[in-house]
């Protein structure tokens, strides 16, 4: 599934590049200050993980991927028994070792403001501009909370922990498998992302959502 990358934004003065743009990555992630919280809450006593991990450049047998997907692991004989492997109504709930319910709400995984909620081929998008250094990128969702915004013209504020839409599927991806797909974006736009889960490692879970 190809990396998505929203054309033509514009945040703190850098042009966010549009697909096809030169992407070298925003170098090693920086230590968390502590003012992090994990993008989606805990289900049913399962807690979200990495289900695929971040890769700055495509390598043998992988593929650039500028941000990480988060889902929840499944348990023998679990809940995540109700969201079964394969295509359901028309998406898929899981993977032979992940799985995302129906429902699921995307969260702001840090204090800020809403910079940019947009249509893309991914899915709807949600650009989080959280003051310098950082900004966040959360995108394969099916609705958002808030309307439409371009280049932060709103002043929408958003704080840590808080719902921002429903998890769903890149529209593009033909295995239609649910889950957020989120990015850190570290003194730039999107060709600075950076490792995300360095910063989500140990941070705390919403309680929104």
């Amino acid at each position: 599934m190809a990396d998505p990358i929203l054309p033509g934004l514009i945040l703190a003065g850098i042009v966010l590049p549009g697909r096809g743009a030169s992407v070298s990555g925003g170098g090693p992630t920086p230590p968390s200050d502590g003012r992090w919280t994990f993008p989606i809450p805990a289900w049913r006593g399962y807690a979200p993980t990495v289900s695929d991990g971040y890769s700055a450049t495509a390598t043998s047998g992988h593929r650039e991927h500028h941000g990480c997907d988060l889902m929840y692991h499944r348990k023998p004989g679990g809940a995540d028994q109700m969201w079964p492997r394969g295509i359901v109504n028309g998406k898929a709930n899981g993977s032979p070792n992940y799985f995302m319910p129906d429902g699921v709400h995307a969260c702001a995984a840090r204090d800020g403001t809403l910079w940019s909620v947009s249509k893309t081929g991914h899915g709807l998008a949600v650009v989080i501009d959280h003051g310098a250094p950082f900004a966040t990128f959360y995108t394969h969702l099916s609705s958002v909370l808030f309307p439409f915004v371009e280049r932060g013209a709103q002043a929408i504020k958003v704080k840590a922990g808080q719902p921002l839409g429903v998890v769903d599927y890149s529209p593009l991806d033909a295995e239609r498998l649910m889950h957020l797909h989120f990015e850190v974006w570290y003194k730039g736009g999107s060709s600075a992302h950076v490792d995300p889960w360095p910063l989500l490692e140990r941070a705390p879970l919403p309680t929104g959502g």
